[in-house]
């Protein structure tokens, strides 16, 4: 769990929430917590100290970069850590979600002759 503390205008909410989300969970649960009337924001990171972990993305001071939204909260190093937020209200832009991808395993019948040498000619 990772305990969050948002901040936006004069109010701010502290709220505990799970680690597999994504980052656009997390906004569109803010956005809804705080019964905001617009479809995206930013995070505006507050904590001092960055937050590091050995093959984890560092969390530094300053805006969440938008290309982080489908990323997971655990790919941070945020787990029982406090992070404070404060939020920005964004009205111009759509979040674009990534659709999974359906691969089919089709199975191709070979029809080389090993013993050929048309399809394996002799060095």
């Amino acid at each position: 769990m990772i305990k969050f503390t948002i901040f936006f205008k004069d109010s701010f909410k502290e709220f505990n929430y799970e680690s597999n989300n994504t980052i656009l969970n997390l906004k569109s649960y803010i956005i809804n917590l705080f019964n905001l009337k617009i479809d995206y924001i930013d995070l505006d990171i507050l904590n001092e100290i960055p937050i590091r972990g050995l093959g984890k993305f560092n969390l530094d001071k300053g805006i969440l970069l938008r290309t982080f939204d489908n990323y997971k909260l655990n790919q941070w190093n945020l787990e029982n850590k406090e992070i404070k937020i404060k939020i920005i209200e964004i009205k111009d832009y759509k979040p674009e979600v990534l659709e999974k991808i359906e691969l089919s395993t089709q199975k191709i019948k070979s029809v080389y002759k090993l013993e050929s040498e048309e399809d394996f000619p002799s060095l």
